[in-house]
């Protein structure tokens, strides 16, 4: 349970200094609410680094010091420009003590959930199989010969090898699809707190029901079929359908005048962030729910 509580909030702060990192690189206009910043590069990040990683184990196997070192330069990049440490500074700067502790609170219920034994049938087929495989050998050609279910290399896997070290052996969870719970508990509570307060926009509207639908199937389905308590791709490909959908509700709004200092802080980022637009985001959040899984390819011409 400690471990699963370290490595997400570990997750959760190099996804962000990622995800800004690939913000700071388009004309992020759109995404100059706290709220609507932080669920946006948290996403980013988390499908770069399944990405980048799913690339990684072509040339060496995702061990936990593969990761780590992949983790470390992704991070280190992002945080070389400049634009990526004032919104980290200003996402600091705006916490409360309400926000930490709520988080908290969440973050050590999730653990405790997601800490119990799998018993998802698919874990046991291929899905640990495969983790298992990118760890140690990473991506062989010609795996699926031995398992026709290893055919598809899918990044979902491939962000979770390093993330499941030998050492730990059998008393590890469901470390994946727990962090990607977290996420979305994490988005109906900011999404909560903007409808109470009336600052809700359509698009803050549809993630609150979205998300809040998600969470209550996968808690009225836990006892009897626990797809939540496993590494199935279908929970991180779930999240990512609705948070595609939100991305392209946020982009699609009227365009804001710049107010945000991420959009004043450096002429030179400016121009460099005119060449591309925010509605690069969904695309980006749909070709990584591709890579996790190919049941998310109707996500591609919609983003």
């Amino acid at each position: 349970m400690l471990y699963l509580i370290l490595v997400w909030l570990a997750l959760l702060a190099v996804c962000s200094i990622v995800g800004n990192g690939t913000l700071a690189l388009i004309r992020d206009r759109d995404f100059d609410d706290i709220g609507d910043r932080f669920i946006a590069s948290t996403w980013l990040g988390l499908v770069i680094l399944c990405v980048a990683l799913l690339a990684v184990s072509f040339v060496v196997p995702l061990s936990l010091s593969v990761g780590l070192l992949g983790f470390a330069v992704l991070t280190t990049s992002a945080l070389t420009l400049r634009r990526v440490r004032v919104a980290m500074a200003i996402a600091c700067c705006s916490l409360t003590l309400g926000s930490i502790s709520l988080s908290a609170l969440l973050t050590i219920s999730i653990a405790a959930l997601m800490s119990q034994q799998i018993w998802w049938f698919d874990t046991g087929l291929y899905h640990l199989g495969s983790i298992q495989w990118l760890s140690e050998f990473g991506a062989v050609p010609g795996v699926a010969l031995i398992n026709p279910k290893f055919s598809f290399a899918s990044s979902w896997f491939a962000f979770a090898a390093p993330l499941t070290p030998e050492f730990l052996g059998d008393r590890i969870g469901a470390v994946s699809n727990g962090y990607i719970y977290f996420l979305d508990t994490l988005q109906v509570a900011i999404a909560l707190s903007k409808i109470v307060s009336g600052r809700a926009k359509v698009s803050d509207g549809f993630l609150f029901v979205f998300f809040a639908i998600v969470i209550s199937i996968y808690l009225a389905s836990s006892p009897a079929s626990p797809i939540l308590i496993s590494f199935s791709a279908d929970v991180a490909v779930t999240s990512l359908v609705g948070i595609t959908a939100w991305a392209i509700l946020v982009t699609s709004a009227e365009p804001k005048p710049l107010t945000n200092p991420l959009q004043q802080s450096d002429p030179l980022d400016r121009k460099t962030a005119s060449i591309l637009d925010s509605r690069l985001v969904p695309l980006i959040l749909a070709v990584g729910a591709v890579t996790i899984k190919l049941t998310a390819l109707p996500l591609l011409p919609i983003a």
